[in-house]
């Protein structure tokens, strides 16, 4: 992934949340593949880290279809856009819900 890439992901990480949470299903369906690659990744991995399951960056990389490197920087980017992404202990990923006001966070859980 490239610096643009990450910046767009980062940047959009306010959006990238309430797109999520706000949306409905359907919704989301009919304007995703309207949004830029960086955005329509970055959705994935936010998708594939709300369970309340932590993941690793290995298991998210498997679930989303990704190599490890692009999850990890994908990860790298929300949290750095202020998603809060908790890392506890052995680098376990999940999606820690904030209020609307607040930026989102993914974070590594252990």
């Amino acid at each position: 992934m490239n610096s643009k890439t990450a910046a767009k992901i980062r940047d959009a990480a306010p959006f990238l949340l309430w797109f999520r949470d706000h949306m409905s299903p359907p919704m989301q369906q009919r304007i995703r593949p309207h949004l830029d690659q960086p955005h329509q990744l970055a959705l994935k991995v936010l998708e594939c880290c709300q369970s309340a399951e932590t993941l690793t960056v290995s298991e998210i990389a498997q679930r989303t279809g990704l190599s490890p490197s692009t999850a990890r920087q994908t990860l790298n980017a929300l949290r750095e856009g202020g998603m809060i992404v908790s890392t506890m202990g052995v680098k376990r990923w999940q999606v820690v819900e904030a209020p609307v006001e607040e930026a989102v966070a993914v974070a590594p859980v252990s």
